[in-house]
């Protein structure tokens, strides 16, 4: 402003000096950042950053407490360097931290969300390029709090901890959830896959590879980063269990469900689970806790790898429910060449009521015309929802693929029928009052049905689950529901 005033009468500013610094602030050059574009090789901008530094007692505390030998590593100088490097990278920031940042919270080297108490700091220096701040305790690395806790801090575990590594999935695993929304985490243990040959590692060429074992011949199969990837999330399911039904479908990151049986304990994946690799000899699997704690969390060992598969809607109708198969297929409602229903789409998820052939003759079907058969037809498919015998979906009016008589040229609009979903028990009320229909959890309920995402040969594919179907042995009437 003074400068202003003056206007011409001066030619230049005077140089800055800090007498008071140990440095030159405007003539001290630095490199340019790795990866930065169009700067020289030295340049006068003084890139800052942060340190965070606990004391000596805080560190043996951590030691004590998270890496107390026996089932753990014995402290960080004898970990694997890969936990050392979180370690150091989660007490570093590229960005000063300044007293905001402390109010606030800020990123850290791992990318973890800090926020630091006013009370753990007990000194602060601001230097040329970084600030630092002396802690009395130790920022806790998301990777060790979360559900991937486990891995990094127990032995024996390093193989599925390089695989969360190399499959780059960290970031995903160890983001906070909300109370409702907590993850559970499958791991098998090194023993346990070098025994039964599901997941092995090579060092020196830095490659996972799995073998299929029959008697005495053994196949090699590679193992991909997309399938590591699968594999991890095929074994994140994406809440914890109510435990009110006698089986519970919870869905996990790869697209398709986990069944836990809360009578046996037993948890699976869509298929059965084998011993080992695509194995022959069926696999109970009952986990076992392993995490105290965790953010996010529960993760558990488990000695096999779930097992996962799945089929269309199509074909799972054709083999569990041929009579109402045929019944959409003479109505002219399938593309046999292609095995699909023409009025269902790939990206919409359903759930399937499907009438056994006992009650498709009670509803005398085969005096229906064409049109009031595809109407009937249309009315046992669920729009938009996967609905389970779990009571995980609230009770309501739930869309068909019926096109209700008030639809336009213009808008379809879609019959509703209201559905009440109970433990153990999918109820449909009578539109006059009372119960018209209750289908019971059994074998013959909750058939998943989807389709593959993978495309050519792949060690571990990956399925989303898009449909669920359940055998009815009453057929839906119209006249009879509570429709909305």
């Amino acid at each position: 402003y003074e400068t202003a005033k003056l206007d011409d009468e001066i030619d230049s500013l005077f140089d800055l000096i800090f007498p008071e610094l140990a440095f030159h602030v405007t003539r001290e050059k630095t490199k340019a950042p790795r990866g930065t574009l169009g700067l020289p090789s030295e340049v006068s901008i003084r890139y800052h950053h942060g340190m965070l530094a606990p004391t000596d007692a805080a560190i043996q505390q951590f030691e004590s407490e998270y890496m107390p030998g026996g089932p753990f590593w014995d402290g960080l100088e004898k970990a694997p360097r890969n936990i050392r490097r979180i370690f150091g990278n989660s007490h570093l920031s590229v960005n000063p931290v300044y007293q905001t940042d402390i109010d606030l919270g800020f990123y850290n080297g791992e990318l973890d969300l800090v926020t630091v108490s006013e009370a753990s700091i007990i000194q602060r220096e601001y230097g040329s390029n970084a600030s630092f701040l002396g802690l009395n305790e130790v920022i806790m690395p998301g990777a060790f709090r979360s559900i991937t806790g486990p891995v990094y801090l127990r032995r024996g575990f390093s193989k599925v901890m390089k695989a969360v590594e190399t499959s780059g999935l960290l970031p995903a695993l160890k983001r906070d959830r909300l109370p409702d929304e907590q993850y559970m985490f499958f791991v098998e243990s090194d023993a346990n896959t070098t025994l039964d040959s599901s997941l092995l590692y090579n060092e020196l060429n830095d490659q996972f590879f799995v073998y299929q074992v029959s008697g005495k011949s053994k196949q090699y199969f590679s193992v991909t980063t997309t399938d590591l990837r699968t594999l991890l999330l095929d074994h994140v399911a994406v809440k914890i269990p109510a435990g009110n039904a006698r089986k519970e479908f919870i869905p996990n990151l790869a697209g398709n469900y986990l069944i836990i049986n809360n009578e046996t304990g037993e948890v699976s994946g869509t298929s059965p689970t084998t011993d080992g690799f695509r194995g022959s000899q069926r696999s109970i699997v009952i986990p076992r806790q392993i995490s105290e704690d965790a953010s996010n969390g529960i993760t558990y060992e488990i000695d096999d790898w779930f097992s996962f598969s799945t089929t269309s809607i199509y074909l799972r109708l054709q083999v569990y429910f041929p009579a109402f198969h045929t019944l959409i297929v003479n109505s002219g409602m399938a593309n046999t060449r292609l095995n699909t229903f023409n009025f269902i789409s790939d990206s919409e998820n359903y759930t399937v009521f499907a009438p056994s052939a006992e009650a498709l003759a009670a509803a005398r079907v085969d005096t229906m015309t064409l049109e009031q058969k595809k109407s009937f037809i249309l009315l046992h498919f669920i729009r938009k929802e996967m609905i389970f015998t779990d009571g995980s979906q609230s009770g309501g009016y739930y869309e068909t693929t019926r096109p209700d008589e008030r639809s336009s040229e213009f808008t379809t609009l879609y019959t509703k029928i209201y559905i009440d979903t109970n433990y153990d028990e999918i109820v449909f009320p009578a539109g006059a009052g009372g119960t018209y229909h209750t289908i019971l959890e059994s074998d013959s309920t909750n058939i998943l049905a989807g389709q593959s995402l993978s495309e050519g040969n792949v060690t571990f594919p990956q399925y989303i689950n898009t449909a669920v179907i359940h055998r009815t042995n009453k057929a839906l009437d119209m006249n009879e529901l509570d429709i909305n």
